[in-house]
């Protein structure tokens, strides 16, 4: 065991195999982390060792676990570094630079994913019925994100994927809330999605970006952001003035009939030249 020593080394009830990590902890090859867990490289600190193997760590330490709530939809630990993990009691565990909150849940389904051995994380329908369980702020990050991030979340899937998937996910939703006792979420995720689709009433929603969506004057933030960038930029940049040569009638005629024409190619609409 002791060639080719990786990074972080775990406990085992495996006699000869403890045995082996008690000689390298006395001999100076490895040291303690934490409980069950060693580690070979004696340079770096130890949260920032944790933070580079947190979810193997997690894996090892929880096995069957399940990444949920509002770390399985954000896919990182919270700002002040919590992870969320459904499992089978509730507990908050410390680790070097992180803070582990079990929460007493469903085991995965057939529905969760394989994230890593032994670690599961929520399905995409799970883990927004997990986020729309009430949370409250006691000094942490809660479990659930807010309901405006939820919102927005979902106009995204709206935009990138179309209303049938957002569909879906809803229809998904309905099957496995009843097997992980979520119907009281569902109903909640149900009346935000039916009021992003303009088919319910729209006072439900939080988020300015949902509620212009249900009023049928949809918006996308990011490209506000982005123009407003730009246009910041052209005003702080001092451009150099160029003189325009090609202005006979004749000429911008001819541009003007391309610049249609290829506006059209690119858009599907493709013309012989001559017919064009």
């Amino acid at each position: 065991m002791e060639k080719n020593i990786p990074e972080v080394v775990f406990g085992s009830s495996d006699k000869s195999i403890s045995q082996s990590i008690s000689r390298m902890v006395k001999s100076g090859k490895l040291r303690k982390l934490m409980p069950r867990v060693y580690t070979s490289n004696f340079h770096d600190p130890a949260e920032v060792i944790v933070g580079r193997n947190l979810y193997l760590i997690l894996g090892k330490l929880f096995s069957g676990a399940l990444l949920s709530h509002r770390t399985a939809l954000e896919g990182r630990p919270t700002e002040d570094h919590t992870i969320f993990i459904t499992y089978k009691y509730t507990k908050k565990i410390e680790l070097p630079g992180f803070t582990v909150r079990l929460i007493k849940g469903h085991d995965p389904t057939k529905h969760d994913m394989l994230f890593l051995d032994g670690l599961y994380i929520s399905s995409e329908p799970r883990a927004y019925l997990e986020n729309m369980q009430l949370a409250r702020s006691r000094g942490y990050s809660p479990k659930s994100l807010p309901k405006k991030a939820i919102e927005e979340r979902l106009i995204r899937i709206y935009q990138i994927r179309g209303e049938e998937e957002l569909n879906q996910l809803r229809d998904r939703a309905r099957e496995i809330a009843g097997q992980l006792n979520l119907e009281t979420e569902f109903r909640s995720l149900n009346k935000i999605i039916s009021a992003l689709l303009q088919t319910s009433p729209a006072k439900v929603l939080k988020s300015p970006l949902a509620r212009a969506r249900a009023f049928g004057k949809p918006y996308d933030q990011n490209r506000l952001t982005l123009f407003e960038l730009f246009f910041s930029g052209l005003k702080e940049t001092e451009l150099p003035l160029r003189q325009e040569t090609r202005v006979s009638t004749n000429e911008i005629q001819n541009m003007a009939f391309f610049e249609a024409y290829f506006s059209n190619y690119i858009e599907g609409t493709m013309f012989e030249i001559g017919e064009a």
